[in-house]
C-alpha cells in the first residue's frame, strides 16, 4: 500500500468528535470555509432555437456523396410539407375537444354562484390517450384566460412530489416571468414598494395578482390518480 493511500486511510481526532466547539479567535486557515454561493451563468440559447450553421439531422444519400446543400434541401422541404400536414392534424384536434372546452366554460360560469365559499371542482375525463392530453389542457389554458382572465396552472404528479414542490410549480407558473428560476426568493410588488417573498408563499402570489384584478386562478391536476392523497388534501386546504 502506498503512502497516498494510507494517507487517505488515516483519521483525525475531529472525525469522532460528537461534537465541535466554535472559537471566534481561532486561526482562520483552521476553520471550515463556508460554501461559496452558486454563480449565476448565463442562459444558453433555447433547445428548440436552431442555428444557421446547424448540421442537418438527415443523413447524406449515395454513401455519404450527396452534398450538404442538397441534404439541407431535403430536409427544408420535408419540414415544409410536414408542417402543413401536421396544422391539419392540430386543427382536427382541437375541433375534437370543443364539447369539453365549452363544458368546463359552463362550469366555470356557474360555479361562482353554485360554489360560493368553496373551492370548485371537476374531474374531466381524458381517456387513454395520453398523447392527446397536452393539446387539450394547452387549450383549457387558452380559453379560461380568454373567457374568465385569470390565470391557469397544470400540475403533474412527477413535478409536484413534495408540498413544498407543489406549491413552487403553482406560484413560478401562476407568475410566469416574474423571478429567477436558480433563486429560492421573488419579487412582488412596484417600484416602490417591492418585497422579497419565498417562491413556496402563496401569499406572493396573491399580491402579485391583486393589482391584475385577476379573480380566478385554474390549477389543473394533469395526472390525478398519480398524486398523493395527503399532498392533495394539504394542497386543497392551503388554497382555500
Amino acid at each position: 500500500m502506498d503512502q497516498g493511500q494510507d494517507s487517505q486511510d488515516t483519521f483525525s481526532q475531529e472525525d469522532h468528535q460528537v461534537a465541535y466547539i466554535f472559537d471566534p479567535d481561532q486561526d482562520e486557515n483552521t476553520r471550515h470555509q463556508r460554501p461559496s454561493k452558486r454563480r449565476r451563468v448565463a442562459k444558453g440559447p433555447k433547445k428548440g432555437a436552431k442555428t444557421a450553421d446547424e448540421p442537418p439531422l438527415f443523413v447524406p444519400l449515395f454513401n455519404g456523396a450527396e452534398k450538404t446543400d442538397f441534404v439541407k434541401l431535403r430536409q427544408r422541404k420535408f419540414e415544409e410539407s410536414w408542417g402543413l400536414i401536421d396544422q391539419r392534424i392540430q386543427n382536427i384536434l382541437r375541433e375534437s375537444n370543443s364539447a369539453t372546452l365549452e363544458e368546463v366554460t359552463k362550469f366555470v360560469a356557474s360555479a361562482e354562484t353554485e360554489c360560493a365559499g368553496q373551492i370548485p371542482s371537476a374531474f374531466v375525463i381524458t381517456g387513454p390517450n395520453i398523447a392527446s392530453q397536452d393539446l387539450l389542457f394547452q387549450q383549457l389554458s387558452e380559453s379560461l384566460q380568454q373567457s374568465v382572465g385569470g390565470k391557469f396552472v397544470r400540475l403533474k404528479s412527477s413535478e409536484a412530489v413534495t408540498l413544498k414542490a407543489a406549491l413552487k410549480k403553482t406560484i413560478r407558473e401562476a407568475m410566469a416571468s416574474v423571478g429567477d428560476e436558480e433563486n429560492d426568493d421573488l419579487q412582488v410588488g412596484n417600484s416602490q414598494d417591492t418585497r422579497r417573498y419565498l417562491d413556496y408563499d402563496l401569499e406572493a402570489l396573491e399580491v402579485y395578482i391583486r393589482p391584475l384584478k385577476c379573480e380566478h386562478v385554474f390549477v389543473a391536476f394533469q395526472d390525478s390518480e398519480g398524486f398523493d392523497s395527503s399532498l392533495l388534501s394539504d394542497l386543497i386546504t392551503l388554497f382555500q
